[in-house]
């Protein structure tokens, strides 16, 4: 049995560690919260993203493709993936992530931004 609050509380930790960008210290509170709730897909986003900042690119990967196949059609989830390929040198997949986020968030910045930063 978990404790849904205990869940809770290492989730806000992580945030408040992740908008301080200490980055390492939100992924260990980010963990600590999946260890109560394993598939809870938005700690698993926040955790994508520390990773990411960390350079933990193939972490990140093994992360964010188990959040696609948890939840498909979230778009903050083929963003990240669009951001990881373009990382790994994928730019087409990249390309084609990103493209898909586009069609779902059309006026998103960060998405056009990835975007340009792959076609310029």
């Amino acid at each position: 049995m978990f404790d849904f609050n205990e869940a809770k509380q290492y989730f806000f930790d992580g945030c408040d560690q992740l908008k301080k960008n200490n980055f390492y210290q939100a992924e260990l509170k980010f963990k600590q919260s999946l260890s109560l709730i394993p598939n809870r897909v938005s700690t698993l986003i926040n955790l994508t993203v520390c990773l990411i900042y960390q350079r933990k690119i193939e972490e990140a990967k093994t992360i964010c493709l188990k959040i696609y196949n948890i939840d498909k059609d979230n778009p903050h989830v083929l963003i990240l993936l669009g951001i990881i390929y373009a990382e790994k040198g994928y730019l087409n997949k990249a390309l084609d992530s990103l493209e898909i986020a586009h069609k779902k968030l059309p006026n998103n910045p960060e998405i056009r931004g990835n975007l340009g930063n792959i076609y310029f």
